[in-house]
C-alpha cells in the first residue's frame, strides 16, 4: 500500500482504539476555522481526504515526514515499515 492509505489505515484504528470520533477530524476542524490556513505538510493540502489522517499519525509519531516537510503520499510502505507503525501505535 502506499503512504497515504497506511495513514488512512492507522489513524482510523487509532481513532476507534481511543474511542473518540472527534479525532477523526480533529485537524480539519481546527485548521477550517482559520483565515488563510495552510496545511503544515508541504505536499497535503487542506481539502485532501486524508488531511486529518495524514497530520494525525505524524503527530502521534506513527510515521514522519521523511525529508521535514513532505509525506510522500505515493510512495509504497514496505511490509517491515507497516508492522512498525502498528507496534507504535500499539504502544499508546
Amino acid at each position: 500500500i502506499n503512504r497515504v492509505a497506511c495513514a488512512r489505515f492507522l489513524w482510523n484504528l487509532y481513532v476507534m482504539k481511543k474511542g473518540n470520533l472527534k479525532l477523526a477530524t480533529r485537524y480539519s476542524s481546527r485548521y477550517s476555522k482559520m483565515a488563510n490556513a495552510k496545511s503544515p505538510v508541504a505536499d497535503i493540502v487542506l481539502e485532501n481526504v486524508d488531511f486529518d489522517a495524514v497530520l494525525g499519525v505524524v503527530e502521534n509519531e506513527f510515521m514522519n515526514l521523511p525529508d521535514g516537510k513532505n509525506f510522500n503520499p505515493g510512495k509504497e510502505v514496505s511490509v517491515l515499515e507497516f508492522l512498525s507503525y502498528l507496534k507504535l501505535l500499539s504502544d499508546r
